[in-house]
């Protein structure tokens, strides 16, 4: 009966030392991802960051083209401009 008691009493130690070993790897995992949250989180702003002066450049460089795309532009611009007049005129109504 003895020996019954002190077999599970050992089972019980290690596994209440297993159960705290888990605890401390559990929290060590959540800590690595929180952090890499973190890190995914800037690296996705720096991406939005970069798609947004990467359309900037795009547009500076196709208005700074040939002479006949810049006129085709203003002209494309102006076009635009007065639709829009238009169409306020017509709310106006």
């Amino acid at each position: 009966m003895k020996a019954t008691i002190d077999r599970l009493q050992n089972k019980l130690e290690r596994l209440v030392s297993k159960h705290q070993e888990v605890k401390s790897l559990n929290l060590q995992l959540k800590k690595k991802l929180l952090s890499l949250q973190e890190h995914l989180y800037k690296e996705q702003q720096s991406v939005l960051e970069l798609k947004e002066k990467n359309k900037i450049l795009k547009l500076s460089v196709s208005l700074q083209g040939e002479e006949q795309d810049t006129q085709a532009a203003r002209q494309r611009i102006n076009e635009l401009v007065r639709e829009i007049d238009k169409c306020i005129a017509l709310l106006n109504k």
